[in-house]
């Protein structure tokens, strides 16, 4: 037994060591190559830059209940309207939801915590502070130069529910005419087949190539809100992540940024590489990991290694 455990010691040990050290160059290229969120708007300049000739921006989330992925899309819209003059936000939500608070955004008309209220996992003071800055932008603007939000998943029980947001997506390009940014999941905003299905994100990209730029975002160690259908209505629930051990997300946890921005382009080492990243449906089933190509499936990604769950109204 003695002799048996040594063995698997060595072996053990052996192993780790192998992992380790297959990702260090990996992990040298996060240190060299990541822009440390903190860094004042660095990282939003770059966002910017990226988008100079492009027309969509997915901004992705790993989860729907992460105070920080939430503050951090504040910040990149906020950012993007006023250095951009994006004037198009959309959510994977219900337009007939959506409206009312865009009329809100529009005019002020309307209770917005009241407006709100079915929101579910989105019904949180972080949404409440994002469209109360979009109203606030709006209100001493001409109409032509307004902000605007809507919704484009209207079709959660239908199979090709997928193809059906691009092209709701597809369909407000064509009527704005201008950039548009989009809020949502990340396992539908993914360019790719990697997970195992076609995406909302990867008909836009057959439909748009290169005019799609989208970033993922990711998470470590925390806590996060689900919801649950519980007697007859649903509730909302705090969980405390599971962390992952040798995938996309534990490797990022050892970076020297406890939050960065990367951009990954195809001549960069992590492009292509598949392994898993943070996954937590609505309702919190399993996997709690997806398969990701970075590069392919995603221009970018934001990382937190802690995170918390997002603050309920």
């Amino acid at each position: 037994m003695k002799k048996l455990f040594l063995s698997l010691s060595v072996y053990l040990t052996s192993f780790l060591g192998f992992a380790q050290e297959q990702d260090t160059p990996l992990l040298n290229w996060v240190n060299a190559n990541s822009i440390d969120l903190q860094n004042g708007d660095t990282y939003l300049e770059i966002l910017l830059n990226e988008m100079k000739d492009r027309s969509l921006l997915g901004l992705g989330e790993s989860t729907h209940g992460t105070k920080e992925f939430f503050t951090e899309k504040n910040r990149i819209i906020n950012y993007l309207i006023k250095k951009g003059n994006y004037q198009t936000i959309g959510f994977e939500f219900t337009n007939s939801y959506i409206q009312p608070v865009n009329r809100f955004i529009q005019s002020g008309e309307g209770d917005l915590k009241a407006l709100m209220s079915d929101f579910r996992l989105y019904n949180t003071q972080e949404f409440f502070d994002l469209f109360t800055s979009l109203k606030d932008h709006n209100s001493n603007l001409p109409e032509d130069q307004k902000v605007h939000v809507f919704g484009f998943d209207d079709n959660y029980f239908y199979p090709d529910r997928d193809s059906l947001m691009a092209r709701n997506v597809l369909n407000k390009l064509k009527e704005t005419k201008g950039k548009i940014i989009i809020w949502g999941h990340d396992v539908h905003f993914a360019k790719d087949k990697t997970a195992g299905f076609e995406a909302m994100g990867g008909f836009l990209h057959k439909k748009l190539s290169d005019q799609y730029y989208n970033v993922a975002f990711d998470t470590f160690q925390g806590s996060v809100n689900n919801i649950a259908f519980e007697s007859g209505q649903w509730t909302t629930n705090s969980h405390t992540l599971v962390k992952p051990e040798n995938n996309f997300s534990s490797l990022f946890s050892k970076s020297k940024y406890p939050r960065f921005f990367i951009n990954i382009t195809p001549l960069d080492v992590f492009y292509g590489k598949i392994d898993n990243k943070t996954h937590i449906f609505s309702d919190r089933r399993e996997p709690y990991e997806i398969p990701t190509a970075l590069g392919k499936d995603f221009n970018a990604i934001i990382f937190f290694r802690e995170t918390s769950a997002s603050s309920m109204l």
